[in-house]
């Protein structure tokens, strides 16, 4: 009877791990811990730590706000140093367009304080300015990195021809009989990949196939062009948070499974086979003096062009890019031959 009950609680734990392990899925967003911050390359924002020991020789209360209003302009300084080292492309860091710094301080001025209060003897505060949305920092650096847009032809003058008009009986034109993917997800890992807000994809030859040219505009403006993710479990990172006000995943499906999937069948998609699925490609290289640009074969990049001519995955900006815990973005930890002069960079 014992022995029994015993297997029967074991299985109902190994059920409830399974689960756990199903919702937390392969991937977690990757967050790179700084000194008085943190960036959420996932979800786009960052967010600066301050901490003011309470002066002494004064009353309680007016320590109290003496001390908030110079932790909040400590966790504005670190929040603007943060936020003009992030890594626009390959080549550039934020701080390199003077025409970004101003604006820049008006985003961090009206960044959210996620916390505050005291803690022992000093005021402790954080706040996080977002890098995503049509406020945070990704579109303020759109509007100066992405191009602008060809003028159109002025139309000709005259009586104009007449769109030829198909026969009723003439057939329809083929539709694609290529594979329709919800995103791409790029294994950079092993290539090194480091995170920036503005990547590219590139072929061997150094061809874009994936840039903030080719992006929809609004998309540009309005977020990184790339999430980052780690594999799950990597010794860094947050728990995933994924899940939208909807409930349901802002990643594909293939990257997150819901613990009912391990008990139900999934309803049959209306959707084209491979709609609901992610183009995972493998990354050959990093390029670029940031390691941000991502090089991949010309038969990824085939590829990857077949799924935005069937999908329009790239012009959305449904890219996901896997990148080592380690590799860091702001203040690079990749371990490398590059590691030894990591001090010397870092005084730059």
């Amino acid at each position: 009877m014992a022995s029994s009950r015993f297997w029967r609680f074991a299985a109902l734990g190994g059920v409830l791990a399974l689960a756990a392990l199903a919702q937390r899925g392969p991937y977690q967003p990757y967050l790179e811990t700084l000194t008085g911050g943190a960036v959420n390359w996932d979800e786009g924002w960052l967010r600066a730590d301050a901490s003011v020991p309470l002066a002494a020789g004064m009353p309680a209360a007016q320590a109290q706000v003496d001390a908030r209003r110079v932790a909040m302009i400590k966790a504005q300084a670190s929040a603007l140093r943060i936020a003009l080292r992030l890594p626009v492309n390959s080549e550039q860091r934020l701080e390199a367009f003077e025409a970004l710094k101003i604006r820049v301080k008006g985003i961090v001025a009206g960044g959210e304080i996620l916390s505050e209060g005291l803690q022992g003897r000093a005021y402790t505060l954080s706040l996080r300015v977002p890098i995503n949305g049509v406020k945070g920092l990704a579109a303020e650096v759109t509007t100066v990195t992405l191009p602008r847009p060809e003028p159109k032809p002025a139309p000709q003058t005259g009586a104009s021809k007449p769109a030829p008009q198909a026969s009723r009986g003439a057939p329809a034109p083929p539709s694609s009989s290529l594979a329709s993917f919800a995103s791409v997800t790029v294994d950079g890992t092993e290539a090194g990949i480091k995170p920036a807000i503005q990547p590219r994809i590139l072929d061997p030859e150094g061809r874009e196939v994936y840039s903030c040219k080719t992006v929809n505009p609004r998309v540009a403006k309005e977020s990184m062009l790339a999430r980052y993710v780690t594999p799950s479990g990597s010794g860094e990172g947050t728990p995933s948070s994924w899940n939208g006000p909807g409930g349901f995943s802002d990643l594909p499906l293939a990257l997150v499974s819901p613990p009912w999937r391990l008990f139900a069948q999934r309803a049959p998609s209306a959707r084209p086979r491979g709609q609901d699925q992610s183009l995972h490609v493998t990354a050959l290289s990093a390029s670029g003096p940031l390691k941000a640009d991502i090089v991949v074969t010309e038969e990824t990049a085939k590829r990857l062009r077949e799924a935005e001519a069937s999908s329009g995955v790239l012009t959305e900006g449904k890219v996901v890019v896997v990148v080592r815990a380690d590799v860091g973005g702001v203040e690079s930890r990749f371990r490398g031959p590059a590691a030894a002069a990591a001090p010397e960079l870092a005084r730059r």
